[in-house]
């Protein structure tokens, strides 16, 4: 079974949907594309939502570059989720539509992968922290004497 990486891919995808929802405008106006009624009427709700997913997808992008123990370098999500934007709104031109969709759901996506990441505190405090269980051990020997206090 393969490792699949999903806050990197829902970073990606965030990071591409979410500039293909903010910049979906401008070349449907310059190459006569179709648009939907948000991008018509309302240009500024369908910027702000990608302009969100393009900021939580750069934060994150941006935390898992600083964070040492990630073997796959964070800055990669940002060329990944250019071409995911390119292909998305050069190709296939769907961009005003589905991305309404699209973006916020890979951002709740991300976010919800984001808070499950455990970051060792040794790696953001530098210090030698060890969390304690509060597991006391008692003895090491199996048998004790029948007058014993430290036998429970």
């Amino acid at each position: 079974m393969t490792n699949l990486d999903l806050p990197f891919f829902a970073a990606a995808l965030a990071f591409g949907w979410g500039l293909s929802l903010a910049t979906y405008r401008i070349f449907a106006v310059r190459n006569d594309w179709p648009m939907g009624e948000l991008h018509r009427n309302k240009p500024l709700v369908p910027v702000l939502l990608g302009v969100f997913a393009l900021a939580i997808a750069f934060l994150f992008a941006a935390f898992r570059a600083a964070t040492p123990a990630s073997e796959l370098g964070g800055w990669w999500i940002l060329p990944a989720g250019l071409l995911w934007a390119f292909f998305w709104t050069g190709f296939m031109r769907v961009g005003s539509q589905a991305s309404l969709f699209l973006a916020p759901l890979a951002t709740v996506v991300l976010v919800f992968a984001w808070i499950s990441v455990r970051t060792p505190p040794s790696f953001v405090l530098d210090s030698e922290y060890q969390p304690n269980s509060g597991v006391v051990e008692r003895s090491t020997s199996a048998y004790s004497e029948p007058g014993d206090r430290n036998n429970w």
